[in-house]
């Protein structure tokens, strides 16, 4: 069932992607989408069931952190105090129980809940980001003066989190800011940067959707050279579902909407360099440099 919600994102990003972009699919994109979405469900699903325990590489965090001594007293004395950790989240364990004798076996919890609204807000964090990074004259500016701008505020909150709890702020005290960090997880923090400007990218110059379809690829990929890595062994629902996620991607993209009705307006924006850019308001190919000639540019503009 957690497979289930937690790629529920797929409907969500299509969902507000109608309603918030005012982005029009078609009935056939709407039918690859669900089939997508019960796709990765089952390859994800069946990769699970039938992975292989992995035994960890031995890396402490303490391979590349050598502690000072007001750090080792406090760690030693941290199991004696109160404020030491942060304290456990409790939620009420309430599970839903389905009467119908087809989903008898099925049982619902707060966590399964919470997924779904992850899934939502996910979902409306990005869409609301492709909105911001291409409304007005934001298509001109520096996508990487925008992620700054977007960035000031991640670090604003989470600096606001280490300073309002004791915990994190004695620990920084005593241990010093990178305590319990490896060479591994500072290359994750240049991986995870990369990670979100490849996706600031796709937002601003594609959009919501290409993104999405572009993650299920991701998976289809990722189980792939597990085989040749992690000594992977898929089954046979795997070489029926991963073309099935590949052929809804490609129906969803061969069946774009042509009709005069849905056609998408065209504008045009003169970005700092000079350069005339055309942007879309329907899906995909959100930006197109013109390639006219000057003077032909020059009188189109005049007839405008």
């Amino acid at each position: 069932m957690a497979v289930i919600f937690s790629n529920f994102s797929i409907i969500t990003t299509a969902l507000l992607f109608r309603i918030v972009l005012k982005r029009h699919l078609n009935w056939i994109q709407w039918a690859s989408l669900l089939i997508l979405f019960l796709s990765i469900v089952s390859l994800t699903a069946g990769t699970e069931t039938s992975q292989h325990n992995l035994a960890g590489h031995g890396f402490h965090h303490d391979a590349f952190f050598s502690p000072s001594n007001s750090c080792l007293l406090f760690r030693s004395e941290c199991p004696r105090r109160d404020n030491c950790t942060a304290k456990e989240w409790t939620f009420i364990d309430a599970k839903w129980n389905t009467t119908a004798r087809v989903f008898s076996h099925i049982r619902l919890g707060l966590g399964h809940i919470l997924i779904i609204v992850q899934c939502f807000t996910s979902s409306m964090a990005n869409i609301y980001n492709e909105k911001i990074l291409k409304e007005g004259n934001q298509l001109t500016e520096s996508i990487f003066i925008q992620n700054s701008k977007l960035y000031f505020f991640g670090i604003l909150f989470n600096g606001l989190t280490l300073g309002l709890q004791s915990s994190n702020r004695d620990q920084i005290k005593n241990c010093g800011f990178f305590y319990g960090h490896n060479a591994f997880s500072a290359a994750l923090i240049f991986v995870t940067a990369f990670q979100g400007l490849s996706v600031a990218f796709i937002l601003k110059f594609l959009d919501n959707m290409f993104h999405v379809l572009m993650a299920q690829v991701t998976t289809v990929i990722i189980t792939t050279v597990s085989v040749l890595v992690f000594d992977f062994q898929p089954s046979l629902e795997f070489f029926l579902e991963a073309p099935s996620v590949l052929l809804s991607i490609f129906i969803y993209n061969a069946s774009k909407t042509q009709d005069k009705e849905f056609a998408p307006r065209q504008e045009r924006i003169r970005d700092l360099s000079g350069r005339l850019w055309e942007r879309s308001s329907g899906d995909g190919e959100e930006l197109e440099r013109l390639t006219k000639p000057k003077n032909a540019i020059e009188s189109d503009e005049d007839t405008l």
